[in-house]
């Protein structure tokens, strides 16, 4: 039998992680203080992603490659981040966790695209490694 989810407990689910992402550095994890200096970083997301259902939501973002999950913000069409060209944002406590979070996106970006590009290559190629063997035979 299927749960029924009750609006109320999506709500508090929303404002839990809305209130995750406003108190804690999206990188490290520690506290931020209301009047502590805070920073942001933000990011595009792949084209096949739809953003705009997410728009002003708080959410996960998987970093695969450093078994992390971070929580994001995706920024309304009405805010500057934006019309900046934004999808995500990450609200950070430090300029060193700014630099390790571009960093880790970086190393994800150019690990999705060695695979988009060997997979581009295995279909020219005509398939994997043993087609190849077989052809070299004939």
């Amino acid at each position: 039998m299927e749960k029924i989810r009750k609006p109320g407990r999506q709500r508090r689910r929303e404002d839990i992680a809305r209130t995750r992402f406003l108190s804690t550095c999206g990188w490290c994890g520690k506290k931020l203080g209301s009047n502590e200096e805070v920073f942001t970083v933000g990011g595009k997301m792949n084209e096949a992603i739809d953003m705009e259902n997410l728009q002003g939501k708080v959410l996960p973002y998987t970093l695969p490659s450093q078994h992390r999950t971070l929580t994001a913000y995706a920024p309304t069409s009405a805010s500057l981040a934006k019309q900046q060209g934004q999808d995500i944002v990450f609200m950070l406590c430090s300029e060193t966790c700014c630099l390790e979070l571009k960093r880790a996106m970086a190393g994800e970006r150019r690990k999705a695209s060695r695979e988009d590009s060997s997979k581009s290559v295995s279909r020219k190629s005509g398939g994997s490694k043993d087609a190849s063997k077989q052809r070299a035979k004939r």
